[in-house]
């Protein structure tokens, strides 16, 4: 005669097997409804990443190197004329970034969604695109940790997260190896010049400047109010930088050699640094960072 009790416990099993596996489906499908997967920007603002965008329109390099990097440059069909990296994209059309493209252009591209460089865009310019059914992400990077921050979000909408989630963790590990090699060392004060004529530098809250610290340097205008501060001769030869660095040309070391700045007569090494590599905030910046980081290191 069969055991009733014994019945029961295999039930009881039976059931939380099946439990089991139709939670763990659950978990594998994409949320919807309040739960679905959203992609925060920059800007604080939420766009929802169901369904994935397909028709992605990129209007700034960094951007276009952060999706290579989070597996989503097959869903990018437009790209502004600067992005060149990596090579897939020269098969990847190429438009216009600045002025920013108006919704007409962006409609006839039957773009459903486009990436901006927040410095390069007005809310105005967001709002219209917007209203034409588009929707908007704007990047606006701020320190190192924020780039890898930026390949980390677009797992979201990639078609392997993993990907992406890969590279973010790549990113700060390299970073993390970098800062304890440099940035506890005894500091050296940098002018970082970013434009000749006029003189322009850096002030804070920028991806570059945030590499100077990495590096264990001071930006001897740190404290400018702007993030991009015009500044004087004077002012630079009164602060006595120990390194000048130009991310403009090479050829601004004759202004500082004329000015009596550049040893071996003077106080300061010069050192120049291509400065799309360094102002591209995307997740090639760690070797512009790493090159900044020698050059502070051999003036130390």
């Amino acid at each position: 005669m069969s055991n009733p009790a014994g019945r029961v416990g295999r039930c009881r099993g039976i059931v939380l097997a099946l439990l089991a596996v139709l939670a763990a489906v659950a978990l594998a499908q994409p949320a919807r409804g309040e739960g679905s997967p959203t992609l925060r920007d920059d800007w604080g603002r939420v766009l929802p990443a169901l369904p994935l965008p397909t028709r992605i329109v990129v209007l700034a390099p960094h951007l276009t190197e952060s999706l290579a990097a989070a597996g989503v440059l097959d869903q990018v069909i437009a790209i502004d004329a600067n992005s060149d990296y990596p090579n897939e994209v020269a098969d990847i059309e190429h438009i216009r970034a600045y002025p920013p493209p108006g919704p007409e252009r962006l409609l006839a591209l039957h773009a459903q969604w486009v990436m901006v460089w927040a410095p390069g865009i007005s809310r105005s310019w967001v709002e219209r695109v917007e209203r034409a059914g588009i929707s908007v992400f704007v990047s606006d990077p701020r320190t190192l940790d924020d780039v890898a921050g930026t390949i980390e979000r677009f797992a979201a909408i990639s078609v392997q997260p993993q990907l992406a989630y890969a590279a973010a963790r790549a990113f700060r590990e390299r970073l993390a190896r970098l800062e304890e090699r440099y940035s506890r060392r005894k500091p050296v004060s940098i002018f970082y010049q970013v434009w000749a004529r006029p003189l322009v530098s850096l002030g804070s809250g920028d991806v570059t400047a945030d590499a100077i610290r990495a590096c264990g340097a001071r930006n001897i205008f740190a404290a400018a109010a702007l993030a991009a501060p015009q500044v004087t001769e004077e002012a630079v030869l009164a602060a006595r930088p120990r390194l000048i660095v130009a991310a403009d040309h090479p050829d601004s070391r004759s202004r500082w050699e004329r000015l009596g700045a550049i040893t071996p007569a003077g106080f300061a090494r010069f050192a120049y640094l291509e400065p799309s590599a360094i102002q591209r905030p995307g997740p090639r910046i760690l070797d512009a960072v790493e090159q900044l980081c020698e050059m502070v290191e051999a003036a130390r």
